[in-house]
């Protein structure tokens, strides 16, 4: 699983989401992976509120970190098979990283 920590009030997300997820070489990586996004700061209310510090638990148990974006790779029962990494906004760095991922 590609696992994308993200947020609503998140620019360098975004910024990724945009300039990143969006190209054909991302895209073509991505099909090796069931992608799974985890907000941590959704709109402040009592259905969302929970789940999200439930969100930022987990990883900050997982990745150490509550800093956003902040991306992993982990087997489905939640082992790290690539240790995470944060904001790039350079394509060959974050396609380097998926790729180290699937070896």
């Amino acid at each position: 699983m590609f696992v994308d920590f993200t947020g609503v009030y998140c620019t360098n997300c975004r910024v990724v989401e945009q300039n990143i997820f969006t190209k054909k070489e991302t895209q073509e990586k991505f099909k090796n992976f069931v992608p799974v996004s985890i907000f941590i700061d959704r709109v402040n209310d009592p259905v969302h509120a929970k789940q999200d510090a439930e969100n930022a638990k987990m990883m900050q148990r997982m990745v150490g970190t509550v800093t956003l974006p902040t991306y992993a790779i982990v087997t489905p029962d939640g082992e790290m098979v690539k240790s995470s990494w944060a904001f790039t906004d350079n394509l060959e760095e974050f396609l380097g990283k998926l790729d180290a991922g699937l070896k």
